[in-house]
């Protein structure tokens, strides 16, 4: 799973102007040689005029009446245009790179993905880019919680493929994973990952699952969801610290209906008293059009919370969108987020994971009494 970066090539572009400077010093090292009269005369008028002085400057840089002074001086010029050319170059170069400032610091993400579709990530509330071959080798995810969001259609079948490229983040959410009563939460297990929660839809289309580490303890928020939406709460405790989390799926056609009950689910969460809120789904809210963007900035403010993905995460064969979503309700607790690139088989449209690294430092003791369920006095206090 790569990080989306665009790669610009300089030198290539020089490349004819850097055959045509080195061919006229190449052809003026020729001419001063070849022509010996004409350049002492030029020389000797230049020496009369400024009268230079110094005996080693002058045999060093005029030509002789010898073979012997002309090779010489034709090397201490080939020297003095190579030294020259290089110092040109280098400037050229350096003017061009983009990436170097007087004064350096972290990069703003804040503009619109039309006019940076390759940004990827968000560091350290000035939310800088970064670019790595893989999510995890660019986050560190050793000491810190991480989350990751993906729209897969369909699950069961590539779950060997979410394993193999997931399973360094901390809690996996997925949407739209297609599943009904006929598929066992057994079959649906990630190797150091508790017993997933799930919430399937009776079609076998849309569901969301929620996948946590073992070693971080959490409750299922069931007073949290609404039946009539797909959507999981759980409560993580974080070192004396408690964070809801919860995932939604809201499929395209929806009403205006569903869209409200989504609000009285969120409202749920923020009437709980508890500080740190994340959110996370795919809402199939485009945020680039003015009346669904104005859907999620009302969100936004009617529950003080903060929408951190601003890069294209929907394709299709003609269109471009960003539905796949992350709230927060502290700004200040994320340390990266952004949008990696896809790895799923999804031929006809395609999502993207949404994946963010937040302050919350992981636990530092081991699942002591099952899968979730916050007993012997809170797991000690964490």
């Amino acid at each position: 799973m790569t990080l989306r970066r665009q790669v610009t090539v300089v030198m290539p572009r020089y490349n004819p102007v850097a055959s045509f400077v080195l061919y006229r010093h190449i052809l003026l090292i020729l001419y001063l040689h070849w022509h010996v009269h004409e350049t002492y005369s030029i020389l000797t008028h230049i020496q009369h005029n400024y009268r230079p002085n110094i005996a080693g400057i002058n045999r060093l840089f005029c030509p002789g009446q010898t073979w012997r002074d002309n090779c010489s001086f034709s090397r201490s010029l080939f020297c003095i245009m190579f030294v020259l050319t290089t110092l040109f170059w280098l400037a050229i170069l350096l003017l061009n790179s983009g990436d170097i400032h007087p004064n350096p610091g972290p990069m703003s993400s804040t503009s619109s993905p039309v006019a940076n579709a390759d940004s990827t990530a968000n560091t350290e509330r000035s939310e800088h880019s970064s670019s790595s071959d893989s999510v995890a080798f660019a986050l560190d995810l050793a000491h810190n919680i991480s989350l990751i969001h993906y729209n897969v259609q369909s699950i069961l079948p590539k779950l060997d493929i979410i394993t193999s490229e997931l399973h360094e983040f901390d809690i996996l959410a997925f949407t739209e994973t297609w599943l009904n009563g006929r598929v066992t939460t057994s079959e649906l297990a990630i190797p150091s990952f508790s017993e997933p929660e799930r919430k399937d839809r009776a079609d076998s289309h849309g569901g969301v699952i929620l996948y946590v580490k073992d070693n971080i303890h959490f409750i299922r928020r069931h007073d949290l969801e609404i039946i009539a939406i797909e959507n999981i709460w759980i409560e993580l405790l974080l070192n004396k610290k408690k964070v809801l989390l919860g995932v939604f799926y809201r499929a395209p056609n929806s009403d205006a209906t569903y869209n409200n009950l989504i609000e009285d689910s969120i409202h749920l969460a923020v009437d709980t008293g508890i500080k740190d809120i994340i959110i996370t789904g795919d809402f199939n809210y485009n945020i680039l059009l003015p009346p669904t963007s104005q859907k999620v900035d009302n969100i936004s403010l009617q529950y003080n919370l903060h929408q951190i993905i601003n890069d294209y995460t929907h394709f299709t064969e003609t269109s471009s969108s960003i539905i796949d979503l992350m709230f927060v309700s502290d700004k200040n607790t994320i340390v990266a987020s952004g949008v990696a690139d896809p790895f799923l088989n999804q031929e006809q449209r395609y999502h993207c994971p949404i994946f963010a690294l937040f302050k919350f430092k992981k636990p530092k003791i081991k699942h002591l009494l099952g899968r979730s369920g916050y007993t012997s006095k809170e797991i000690m206090m964490s």
